[in-house]
């Protein structure tokens, strides 16, 4: 939805302030105070992003989707430290209950909101059960199981792969392009 209202890449990189939101929320959550190299890390991860995604020839400006992004940031930081909060108990179990809450609150939001698609193949149920089933439940229960004994900052570190694979997407797939520059910055990210 957002994506109609700003460039993907501008998305990629406020998706990506995960990565400072999360270690803050953690510090006033969880009393995790970051170590100085994760600060160091959070720094240069942002400068990166900034630089990788932003165009300064155009000028910085703040579009409706861009402001759903960073509403989605900071909810997906919040989970990240909530997780890291209530996991140490049966990490599989609230990653069971993380994915059938999201199933249900989309599958009800898709019958409000979308138009029904007419001709869906089985081999393309097949998918759909796959990513959803197999793909997301693995990766859910992989994440919380893992997030459970690890530090926020660690925790998100991680997701700044998010807007580099984004960026390199938009870079190859849209006119919504940077370049060299883009491609070089994403190491610095």
């Amino acid at each position: 939805m957002c994506i109609q209202y700003t460039t993907a890449s501008t998305a990629a990189f406020i998706a990506g302030m995960l990565v400072v939101i999360a270690p803050i929320l953690g510090v006033f959550m969880l009393e995790q105070r970051p170590h100085r190299w994760s600060i160091g890390g959070i720094v240069m991860a942002t400068m990166g992003l900034l630089l990788l995604s932003l165009n300064f020839e155009t000028g910085i400006r703040i579009n409706e989707g861009d402001a759903i992004v960073l509403v989605c940031a900071f909810a997906f930081a919040f989970q990240v430290v909530l997780i890291a909060r209530t996991a140490w108990g049966d990490p599989l179990r609230l990653a069971m209950v993380q994915i059938l809450v999201a199933g249900v609150i989309n599958a009800v939001g898709s019958i409000i909101f979308e138009h029904q698609i007419n001709g869906m193949s089985a081999d393309l149920w097949v998918v759909i059960g796959f990513m959803g089933i197999v793909v997301t439940g693995a990766d859910k229960s992989v994440q919380v199981s893992v997030q459970s004994n690890t530090h926020v900052a660690h925790a998100v570190s991680v997701e700044t792969r998010w807007p580099v694979f984004g960026d390199i997407v938009t870079e190859r797939l849209s006119a919504d392009r940077g370049g060299a520059t883009r491609v070089g910055w994403s190491t610095l990210a």
